[in-house]
């Protein structure tokens, strides 16, 4: 994969994330605390999961092991 495919990919990756959010946003049953606490929640999994896949970077310094 070259630079182009692969950023390609995160952009693809990052507006689907959006929209999903956006959707699960607009059915969420459950309070405003609750909504952001699930946000953070998932934000973090995300995060590891990056970091697992595509090695150690700065997000060590972000999110803790």
């Amino acid at each position: 994969m070259d630079k182009q495919e692969v950023a390609g990919l995160g952009i693809a990756f990052g507006v689907g994330l959006v929209v999903g959010l956006g959707v699960a946003l607009l059915y969420a049953p459950q309070s405003g605390k609750e909504t952001r606490e699930a946000i953070k929640s998932k934000a973090v999994e995300v995060a590891r999961d990056v970091r697992g896949k595509f090695g150690h970077g700065k997000l060590d310094d972000v999110i803790p092991h």
